[in-house]
């Protein structure tokens, strides 16, 4: 599925990792911990294609996550082994500078990292992982197993009046980007692909490789064939922390009744039953 989606070059690069990872010995356990960020859910989400590659190349997989991504990852594959595994919580305020809620949660998110890397150890111990994939989680790294960190956000963007701040969020990330092997961006490398300076910045990790767009529904549909004419004009897809997720769709469902079109809405919250 993957390989309409990631280039042939980073392509080998994926199936390399996993052939290093087990190091062609038939006693080395075939199991990679799949670990996503739980700020929404489209961390979790991109790791579907990854998850798909990684059972089609024989391996097995345990999910390690915590609510929504969890929720998401137990209905994509209800056969797999999940883990409870929380991360930091973090919520955006309601209300005021986002910049300076996300500075002052920074030393509850770094001792966050700490333990997380404390429990990745024993969870990564107890399923006897020959590979780690961390999407966007600083600290489910292992120095004794290849360890893969995804990311699209490798240049840390402030205000201007905070600029200084920048290079200090830039040397942070880097140092724990730096304990893992291998660094893998979702995105294009030319034309500074779809997230700009985010994923294009002046200098990358040694480690770092496009990957190329990760979309769970690669590979479903010809792209050729003409596609059936949905039955709504509008398309909202929301995720995110809350409680911003749910403020932005107070606002657009009080904007959507003033407009005559059909809307649909995905409201990322797997949890729920509503429609």
């Amino acid at each position: 599925m993957l390989d309409s989606v990631i280039p042939s070059d980073q392509v080998r690069s994926f199936t390399g990792l996993i052939s290093r990872s087990i190091n062609n010995e038939r006693d080395v356990n075939r199991t990679v911990l799949v670990c996503p960020l739980d700020w929404g859910i489209g961390h979790a989400t991109r790791c579907i294609p990854l998850i798909h590659r990684l059972q089609e190349a024989g391996l097995e997989v345990v999910i390690a996550a915590g609510g929504r991504p969890l929720d998401v990852l137990r209905r994509e594959f209800p056969d797999l082994i999940t883990v409870e595994f929380p991360g930091t919580r973090v919520r955006y305020p309601a209300g005021g500078s986002m910049v300076f809620a996300m500075l002052r949660m920074t030393p509850r998110m770094l001792m966050g990292i700490r333990l997380e890397h404390r429990k990745l150890r024993e969870i990564a111990a107890a399923y006897r992982a020959g590979l780690i994939i961390s999407d966007n989680r600083y600290g489910c790294w292992h120095p004794d197993i290849p360890s893969v960190f995804i990311t699209h956000q490798l240049e840390i963007r402030v205000p201007a009046r905070l600029k200084m701040l920048s290079g200090l969020l830039r040397a942070i990330s880097r140092h724990y980007i730096k304990k893992y092997r291998e660094c893998w961006i979702p995105d294009f490398e030319l034309h500074r692909g779809l997230a700009g300076d985010l994923s294009h910045p002046a200098k990358l990790p040694h480690h770092a490789y496009f990957i190329g767009i990760l979309s769970r529904f690669a590979g479903r549909r010809d792209p050729y064939r003409e596609a059936p004419r949905p039955g709504f004009d509008i398309l909202v897809m929301l995720s995110g922390p809350e409680p911003q997720r749910t403020i932005l769709e107070e606002k657009i469902l009080h904007q959507i009744v003033s407009i005559d079109m059909q809307v649909a809405m995905v409201r990322g919250m797997p949890e729920s039953n509503e429609a």
